[in-house]
């Protein structure tokens, strides 16, 4: 899985099970953000969803992370089978795209849900507040000279969303919003190899609340 770099993560096997033990890089993931995405998961869980999502496993005194002595944030979930979705197959894809709207729909009711944490809000159009280094010299540069080889074809694509997410703001800002995964990739998605069903949708990272889409 060529992605999966913004956490220390490692399969642990306990008695004949399979867990996924993750060490959270200290700039990205808080304590409020990953108690958001422990509610979110387990309210998941609870929507009886035909896939599965990685939900986290108690410690001995109930909590679902801990504190590690350097101040970094652990956890351990479920480990879930599957493989990655062969996009060329039509019928991983009509998996692919049932799993999107059966998942968006469960977190457009999560609304109603309580967490005893704030929403996290996203705006993925709204560029230059994504990230600290996503200002306008550092993007136009980019588009202009990127550090790596990228055809002119896909370069216009991204000029022309980026320019979009600009002009059609106004328009943007008052679609109706609601919880999203943000980050639904294939990369992100596992298939049962045998029924060609979707085993389950990981990586809540950047889930919150956006443009329903």
């Amino acid at each position: 899985m060529p992605f999966g770099m913004t956490n220390d993560s490692r399969i642990v096997v306990m008695k004949q099970k399979k867990y996924v033990a993750r060490i959270y890089n200290r700039h990205t993931k808080n304590e409020e953000r990953l108690r958001f995405e422990v509610g979110l998961t387990a309210y998941l869980e609870s929507c009886c969803l035909s896939f599965d999502v990685p939900c986290f496993v108690s410690s001995k005194d109930d909590a679902k992370y801990v504190v590690l002595s350097d101040g970094s944030l652990g956890s351990l979930t479920w480990f879930i089978e599957g493989e990655v979705p062969d996009l060329s197959s039509m019928s991983d894809v009509l998996s692919y795209g049932r799993t999107v709207g059966e998942i968006s729909y469960a977190l457009q009711q999560f609304e109603s849900d309580s967490v005893d944490v704030a929403y996290p809000a996203i705006a993925f159009h709204d560029f230059y507040n994504l990230h600290s280094l996503a200002n306008q010299t550092k993007i136009n540069e980019f588009l202009v000279c990127p550090p790596f080889e990228i055809d002119a074809e896909q370069i216009a694509v991204l000029q022309g969303y980026y320019e979009c997410g600009f002009n059609r703001a106004p328009e943007l800002n008052v679609l109706p919003k609601q919880m999203v995964h943000h980050d639904i990739l294939v990369f992100n998605l596992l298939i049962d190899p045998q029924s060609r069903g979707m085993s389950g949708v990981l990586d809540f990272d950047f889930a919150a609340r956006d443009i329903r889409i």
